[in-house]
């Protein structure tokens, strides 16, 4: 039996995260959630997930600084989740290879062909 891949969602609003780490769970993830960048960082040395959920918005800085250190995230592909797009921070996404940009409320049927 193969592992199953990781995910990493990284969402300062518990209710979001833990919804997202029950859907990912459904759809064959090994899901773990980070709350901040610092507690990110954290996980993305310990566990390197294939997949990053990444909030624009945390409590200690911007999400678009974790998604820049290449060398912190790995391979992992990013999906950058926010309630506030802007076209600087799609086009900043873009630029960085984002693997997609969510905007919340998310759509589970939308994050389920992202994941797949």
């Amino acid at each position: 039996m193969s592992a199953r891949p990781k995910l990493l969602i990284v969402e300062d609003d518990e209710n979001s995260a833990e919804m997202l780490k029950a859907f990912a769970q459904n759809e064959g993830f090994a899901a773990s959630v980070a709350n901040s960048l610092a507690d990110a960082r954290q996980q993305l040395i310990l566990h390197r997930p294939q997949v990053v959920l990444l909030d624009l918005h945390l409590p200690d800085g911007s999400g678009m600084d974790l998604f820049a250190d290449a060398s912190l995230r790995g391979d992992a592909e990013v999906v950058l989740i926010t309630g506030k797009a802007s076209v600087e921070t799609s086009v900043e996404a873009l630029r960085l290879g984002a693997a997609d940009y969510l905007i919340k409320p998310v759509s589970l049927k939308l994050l389920r062909n992202v994941l797949h």
